[in-house]
């Protein structure tokens, strides 16, 4: 068999939602018993889309994601939706979907959360997983992006992975810092640093001593020349 690049199914995926449909994988058919199995599952998903958000009151909220109509998984326990609030004062925003074939409109109040709140990062590590499943449809345009939110929320993709480092030694041998969080771990890992950081300069200061008599013996030859 001839080799064959990977799907791109974040790319399939969004083509098909801003298309207004949907697709089925391979696996999807396999696993299915019957026709009939297939048939309502493709009925459920064209009979069940997000469609937008919109701002009623007058709070800037941007940067939503989806950013655009997709379709409802089946047997989905929530649906997802994402975006930055620039507000002090709460935001009152309407979800709009499309259940079979019938407009239906959520409203809901959203307030700021403070940024010392306890699961802010689980919350920004989620904003920036949404943003990457739209960045990824697109991989070569979007991988300065995708790698700079990946390395920053620590979300493997397309172009990272994850490094688990348990010991000194992987932590000496990457020159990666342990997280604070880690006492015994880092304050070693901070030791290390420090008497390597003295042994360099110390070794320095013996070459450039050494360096230095060489040139003190061969200006005293020059003078007795």
């Amino acid at each position: 068999n001839a080799a064959r690049e990977p799907a791109n199914f974040s790319l399939i995926n969004y083509l098909t939602n801003v298309s207004g449909g949907g697709y089925i994988s391979r696996e999807k058919i396999l696993a299915q018993n019957s026709a009939n199995h297939i048939v309502r599952w493709i009925d459920y998903k064209s009979q069940r889309r997000y469609l937008r958000t919109d701002t009623i009151n007058n709070v800037n909220v941007h940067d939503i994601y989806p950013s655009h109509s997709v379709t409802l998984e089946p047997n989905a326990e929530r649906f997802i939706l994402v975006g930055k609030m620039s507000s002090a004062v709460s935001a009152q925003i309407v979800v709009s979907f499309l259940i079979s074939n019938e407009l239906h409109r959520k409203e809901v109040v959203i307030d700021r959360v403070d940024s010392t709140y306890d699961n802010c990062g689980l919350l920004r590590r989620l904003y920036a997983k949404q943003m990457l499943n739209e960045l990824t449809a697109f991989p070569k345009i979007n991988k300065r992006h995708i790698l700079d939110i990946a390395m920053k929320y620590s979300i493997v993709s397309d172009f990272t992975s994850i490094l688990v480092l348990e010991t000194l030694q992987q932590h000496i041998a990457y020159n990666i810092c342990p997280h604070p969080s880690r006492t015994t771990l880092y304050n070693h890992y901070m030791n290390y640093q420090h008497n390597k950081k003295q042994v360099d300069l110390k070794n320095n200061e013996t070459k450039l001593a050494a360096i230095l008599n060489l040139w003190n013996a061969r200006c005293t030859w020059y003078d007795k020349a």
